[in-house]
């Protein structure tokens, strides 16, 4: 286990345990145990690309990895099923980006955290307009979709 205030060089194959930081950012999910996540207990903002299943097994979970995540970011390289951020009350901004592969999703696999104010989906092909959706987007004060289709 990696405990930041006993080693200074981090193998994030290991288990990592970082309970004061509260900025990862560009961290790849490919190398990063699930788990480690769940001991981020102070992180306010996260970027993950490579999003693997285990991650999004614990970012989808129970309980949210942290209580106090304002902004999070998730670049996708695989297709998902589900992703549910409903129970992060206090996250404000999220961005998903579909990084070299163009998944062909619908809108409600997404559960919304209630209190979202900004919302970026990126290179996402969707199965239906997304601006049907009016009940979806009905809190958020900016919504962006960056190079979006509908298949």
């Amino acid at each position: 286990m990696f405990e930041s205030n006993k080693c200074t060089n981090l193998n994030v194959r290991n288990e990592v345990y970082l309970p004061n930081v509260e900025t990862l950012f560009g961290m790849p999910g490919t190398i990063l145990k699930a788990s480690s996540l769940q001991n981020l207990s102070n992180l306010r903002e996260l970027l993950l690309y490579e999003i693997n299943d285990q991650c999004l097994n614990v970012i989808s979970g129970k309980t949210p990895i942290s209580e106090k995540l304002q902004k999070l970011e998730l670049w996708f390289t695989q297709k998902f099923e589900r992703l549910n951020l409903s129970r992060y009350d206090r996250l404000a901004s999220l961005t998903i980006t579909a990084v070299s592969y163009s998944p062909l999703i619908k809108l409600d696999i997404i559960e919304f955290p209630p209190n979202l104010i900004f919302l970026r989906l990126w290179d996402m092909k969707f199965t239906e307009d997304p601006m049907k959706e009016k009940t979806a987007f009905q809190s958020f004060k900016c919504c962006q979709f960056m190079d979006y289709f509908r298949s």
